[in-house]
């Protein structure tokens, strides 16, 4: 997987990302949009990551089909896609392809159940807005409070329970030697 300057990808529990978000929502006037494919064009805001629906706990074992967010500013409006069916009817998008400016995409990820957590990411498609701040302000909490194993960043519970033998994966049907693995941080010997 490769990690470009406009994403991360994390494995964080409930309790590691909460302290990270609740500074981005507190430095940031923002709110969320569930991501997706919709039947119906109105869509509920969320003022905060821990109003979301499973917010630290995903819907799904494969982060393909977990929620996803879009976080933008307070006062800037959504902009909803049409999205005619072949079969008739229309369906409406919740996405970043009219939604580029000032918009930072998260999938929190989380524990499914007990011994799974899945992987979150955080991403922006612009470069030019207030996307680029908060990403950076959130990159800059990861690297204080999280270890980073590389391309992830693994918070401290999410560490803990990666030790007590968790899975902690992309998707449940991944092959277990796929998996993210724990290893002691080497001590760098001085030869002299």
């Amino acid at each position: 997987m490769y990690l470009d300057w406009k994403s991360r990808m994390f494995f964080l529990t409930k309790e590691d990302v909460t302290p990270i978000i609740t500074v981005i929502e507190e430095e940031f006037d923002v709110c969320y949009h569930q991501a997706g494919m919709f039947s119906r064009q109105h869509r509920r805001v969320f003022p905060a990551a821990k109003k979301l629906p499973h917010f630290g706990a995903p819907i799904a074992e494969d982060w393909s089909r977990d929620n996803r967010y879009l976080m933008l500013p307070q006062k800037q409006k959504l902009i909803v896609r049409d999205v005619p069916q072949q079969k008739g009817g229309i369906r409406y998008a919740v996405d970043m392809e009219k939604n580029k400016k000032n918009v930072v995409y998260f999938q929190f990820g989380g524990i499914v159940r007990d011994g799974l957590l899945l992987a979150g990411k955080i991403s922006i498609s612009d470069q030019g807005g207030i996307e680029c701040k908060i990403l950076k302000r959130f990159a800059s909490m990861l690297r204080k409070n999280t270890r980073y194993m590389a391309p992830f960043y693994v918070g401290r519970n999410a560490e803990e329970k990666l030790k007590a033998g968790w899975r902690l994966v992309c998707s449940e049907l991944q092959p277990e030697a796929c998996d993210m693995v724990w290893y002691k941080p080497k001590k760098i010997r001085v030869v002299r």
